[in-house]
């Protein structure tokens, strides 16, 4: 027995009375005409509004009784029309097709959409077709189905333009999530995701896609908390445990330099194991969002963008007073400053800090992100030595760097999708000519004891090696001192 027989058995003795005694007619009207079987009232007013014989054939039930107090009556062209008196102003409503089939999934009229409040529609793209019901919607095209939304999702739907909106139909039925939690719809180009602490929140694009990746709401995530929203270089939005941004992939490089002259250097510090979050391209990412948070020395704002002017503070004599720097280059991969006129280690020096994939030491099948450092440029006018004209302070001073960032990076609020990533976390950016990335560089990675003395501000020594400060141990001003021999 088909499925929209189930209830005729057990309404047959009913029938019987309601179509001969016109009192218990509840469509509300003793007009009846014979299509098979006997069509009144209501149900009879829709039948011939929506064309009749021609749309719907014959009646083949009696008209029944249906929840609450309604009515109804299923016609040979997978058509039903349901009655009560207190739904749409007492209109019946035609339901048939996919649609039909689908809230009979649901329950029929006893279920959770409770009764239609539409006839079945076309939807203005002309491509679907829908019913609106009590408490939620049915909507159908041919490559998604019939689909339920209903309740803040669909009202959240609503709001961005139902189907012709950026997410586009319905792609599943509203569902519970694996946790028991919230409520999910997915659609054409998206989804939403509901709970009673989040609301309904769109999350579409890369950053679904990533999230869906992560594990979806059951992962280091959890739920989105508001939709996405653009930032400098990117699209951000938030989630309950760990946000996500989309970073657009850049085509700006780091400068470079001779950093074989006189005062010059490049070494590469370990920074953390590269894996599905870390790669080298999230880390210059989180560095530049929150500068303030992982780099050694204070002066800087939180964030830092090209054309930024720093005074970072230092521990010499007062009237030295800050170190002058502009920040020259963000890229996908790095940051780049250059020491401005007044800096004690004197002006025009260019320092660049880039992030690369490498294999580890313990275990060379594992790549880890280390941090390259890479100074270089005129050495003259310099009235003292620091980490940007001396070795020995750069090691002390950027190895700090790479500490905190090792420290610090599993406590960031966000996850960074790089292009990096799209090819894989443990994979190094691909090589192009001329780009000296300094692998053969050495390798410093000195211990929590022996950089527990560098301090927020540029440690500079005198190049006469008078009045240095006491904070500077003095086996490293010795060892710096003789670099100007």
């Amino acid at each position: 027995m088909k499925p929209f027989f189930r209830r005729v058995a057990a309404t047959i003795s009913t029938c019987t009375v309601l179509t001969t005694t016109p009192a218990l007619v509840s469509s509300a009207s003793a007009a009846s005409e014979r299509h098979g079987e006997t069509v009144q009232g209501r149900i009879l007013e829709t039948y011939k509004r929506l064309g009749g014989y021609r749309t719907f054939g014959n009646a083949i039930t009696p008209e029944s009784n249906a929840g609450r107090g309604g009515k109804f009556q299923v016609f040979e062209q997978a058509s039903s029309i349901y009655w009560h008196p207190n739904v749409s102003n007492g209109v019946a409503r035609q339901v048939k097709g996919s649609i039909r089939d689908r809230w009979r999934d649901w329950g029929w009229e006893n279920g959770s959409l409770r009764y239609p409040t539409t006839d079945e529609l076309t939807t203005p793209d002309q491509i679907g077709r829908f019913n609106h019901f009590e408490e939620g919607s049915i909507y159908w095209t041919p490559s998604t189905d019939a689909q339920v939304v209903k309740g803040r999702i669909k009202d959240r739907w609503a709001n961005q333009g139902w189907e012709t909106g950026k997410l586009g139909y319905p792609t599943t039925s509203e569902s519970s999530t694996p946790d028991g939690v919230g409520r999910f719809n997915h659609f054409q180009n998206g989804s939403i995701y509901w709970t009673p602490n989040t609301g309904p929140q769109v999350v579409k694009g890369r950053i679904r896609d990533y999230w869906a990746s992560r594990g979806w709401e059951t992962g280091s995530h959890g739920y989105p908390i508001n939709e996405e929203y653009a930032v400098d270089g990117g699209i951000h939005q938030d989630f309950q445990n760990l946000d996500i941004q989309w970073v657009e992939p850049t085509s700006q490089r780091l400068p470079t330099g001779d950093h074989t002259d006189w005062d010059g250097y490049q070494m590469q510090f370990p920074v953390i194991a590269q894996d599905e979050r870390w790669t080298p391209q999230s880390v210059a990412r989180e560095v530049t969002e929150h500068f303030d948070a992982y780099f050694t020395f204070k002066g800087c704002g939180q964030k830092i963008r090209v054309g930024d002017y720093c005074g970072l503070n230092t521990i010499a004599n007062p009237a030295i007073g800050s170190a002058p720097i502009e920040v020259t280059s963000i890229a996908a991969d790095g940051f780049s400053f250059k020491s401005l006129e007044g800096h004690p280690e004197g002006a025009g020096r260019t320092i660049s800090f880039r992030f690369v994939s490498r294999p580890g030491t313990s275990d060379p099948t594992k790549n880890n992100v280390y941090l390259i450092v890479t100074a270089w440029g005129p050495a003259t006018g310099a009235s003292m030595t620091g980490p940007l004209n001396s070795e020995t302070l750069a090691r002390y001073s950027w190895g700090k760097f790479s500490r905190n960032l090792n420290s610090r990076l599993n406590n960031a609020g966000t996850d960074y999708l790089t292009a990096d990533k799209s090819v894989g976390a443990a994979q190094t950016r691909s090589m192009i000519l001329n780009d000296d990335i300094g692998l053969d560089s050495p390798v410093v990675n000195l211990s929590d004891e022996e950089l527990a003395w560098v301090p927020t501000s540029v440690p500079l020594i005198p190049l006469d090696g008078k009045n240095v400060p006491n904070i500077i141990p003095q086996h490293i001003v010795d060892e710096t001192l003789k670099e100007k021999l």
